[in-house]
């Protein structure tokens, strides 16, 4: 069983920028806890999963990832100077990470035998 998100970081969307349509659109990340909170970053394309809109953006070491689009602005309006007050864990993500955990555990031991 995987737990929901693991299929993510077992297999990463990375993308090789090779491929990739250039767009000279830029979003600004806004969510205050993710560790590129204020930085402005290229647009690749955006991508729809379910019901949930993402872009795909490029890092600086020119990886890919995807971030929901409701994570950024267009960079046009000033960051605010309080961070909103609210966990950066919820139940739902620690459980998940405890799921994660296990199941790397697993792997670990099963790559060490």
């Amino acid at each position: 069983m995987i737990c929901v998100g693991i299929r993510q970081l077992l297999r990463p969307h990375t993308y090789d920028t090779a491929h990739s349509k250039p767009n000279s659109q830029k979003v600004r990340i806004i969510r205050p806890h993710h560790p590129l909170y204020g930085q402005s970053l290229k647009v690749v394309r955006r991508w729809k999963n379910k019901q949930v809109q993402f872009y795909i953006i490029k890092l600086p070491d020119r990886k890919h990832i995807q971030i929901p689009i409701h994570w950024t602005d267009d960079g046009t309006t000033p960051l605010p100077e309080n961070l909103p007050d609210y966990p950066v864990l919820t139940a739902d993500s620690i459980r998940e990470l405890i799921c994660l955990l296990k199941l790397l555990n697993k792997k670990f031991k099963n790559n060490k035998e």
